[in-house]
């Protein structure tokens, strides 16, 4: 599988600005946590598949599968990289409740995936 590696910065898709403490390293790579990055990955999931552009939708089965990979790997990450709904204060409130329904929305698409975002804490049903 190949990995596409996208540098963004805060403020631009609803990234929140992040300090030195709040960013994970891993093998010596600067990571954001896995949260924000589960939750992108959703929001990209939604935008590309609410959009009219063919070439833009048809990306929304790569965030899918991307989703699903990052949900299955939570579980086997430290707990130094993720802390369940811990970065949720980095979030913006408007972007913390527009996750809250993705969640659900995907879980409704995805019912296999709901006992983990459960897992989480997040409200699946």
């Amino acid at each position: 599988r190949f990995c596409k590696v996208d540098v963004l910065l805060p403020g631009i898709m609803n990234l929140p600005y992040l300090n030195e403490g709040e960013i994970n390293e891993l093998e010596g790579l600067p990571v954001v946590p896995v949260l924000v990055l589960l939750l992108q990955k959703l929001q990209g999931w939604d935008d590309h598949l609410k959009c009219v552009e063919f070439h833009k939708h048809r990306k929304h089965t790569v965030d899918v599968e991307d989703i699903k990979d990052l949900l299955g790997r939570v579980g086997e990450m430290p707990v130094r990289l993720f802390r369940p709904w811990s970065e949720r204060g980095l979030l913006g409130e408007q972007f913390v409740t527009a996750s809250k329904a993705r969640v659900k929305a995907f879980c409704a698409r995805f019912p296999e995936t709901t006992h983990l975002w459960a897992g989480l804490g997040f409200e699946v049903a």
